[in-house]
Formats: C-alpha cells, sequence, structure tokens
C-alpha cells in the first residue's frame, strides 16, 4: 500500500520529489542528526547503515523515503524540518524513515507498519538526553493515532 502511495504521490507531484538543493547549513544539520544516532548507536545506526544510501531534502509536507526490494533507499526529509527542526527532530525523522526503508528493502509492508515505526522512533527518543518533550508527546500521540 505504501509503495502505491508513493507511487502516486511521484506521478502527481513530481517537482516536489526531485531532490532539492542541499545548502553546507542543511547538511551540517543532518550530519549532526546522523551523529547523534550514531552516539544512541545499536540498532538506530546499524538499520541507517544497511539500508539507506542517501539523505536529501524534497518539497513534500512531510518525511518519505523509497528503495526497491533488496536494495538501500533515500531518506527524503523536508525542508521546512531542515531549516527549522532541531537535530533531535531531525535524528528522529531519519531513524522513523530508516525502518520504513527496513520494510522496503526486505518487501515486507506490515499492516501497522506506521504504527510501528512511530514506535521504533520513540524507543530512540527515550534514548536521547534532554530530548525535548514535545517529540516525545508528538510520537506518543501517532501512536495512538495509527493504532486505531
Amino acid at each position: 500500500m505504501r509503495f502505491f502511495l508513493l507511487l502516486l504521490v511521484m506521478i502527481l507531484l513530481p517537482k516536489n520529489l526531485k531532490s532539492q538543493e542541499i545548502t553546507k547549513q542543511d547538511l551540517a544539520r543532518i550530519d549532526s542528526a546522523k551523529a547523534l544516532i550514531n552516539r544512541i548507536g545499536g540498532v538506530y545506526s546499524e538499520n541507517l547503515s544497511e539500508y539507506c544510501s542517501q539523505i536529501t531534502t524534497w518539497g513534500g509536507p512531510y518525511a518519505s523515503c523509497y528503495a526497491d526490494r533488496g536494495k538501500k533507499g533515500t531518506i527524503y526529509l523536508t525542508e521546512v524540518d531542515i531549516k527549522y527542526g532541531d537535530v533531535e527532530n531531525i535524528a528522529a525523522a531519519i531513524v522513523h524513515e530508516s525502518m520504513h526503508l527496513k520494510f522496503f528493502h526486505e518487501d515486507n509492508h506490515p499492516d501497522e507498519e506506521e504504527k510501528i515505526c512511530y514506535e521504533y522512533e520513540l524507543e530512540f527518543l527515550l534514548k536521547v538526553p534532554n530530548v525535548d518533550p514535545w517529540l516525545l508527546d508528538n510520537a506518543h500521540k501517532m501512536i495512538i493515532f495509527y493504532s486505531k
């Protein structure tokens, strides 16, 4: 289902799916988020390394990703998240999307995929020192939303 949704978005919004030009400041934020993920380590850095070949931005309203089965994929972060988001928020989006990439890689899309990805994101956030409570609250709300 997620594949077909992404395909539909790709057809309807081709200009938005193209990677946007990334500034040095944007790259620094992405690198800082990746460094945070690597400091937390464990499955979060392993999944990112194993399933993601590229992180870029796009003009869409939310972070997304795409990969062909069995191949590493690309994570698309929103331009808004990169420009105005803090490092923890960017890292949370990367962790979340890396779980989606794992599902793409394995060609396995469980019915509760989005809920599983938010649970994975929440587990990561709980390990981040001094994390913004809003990020935890948002992940909890999304888990409840996708549990319905």
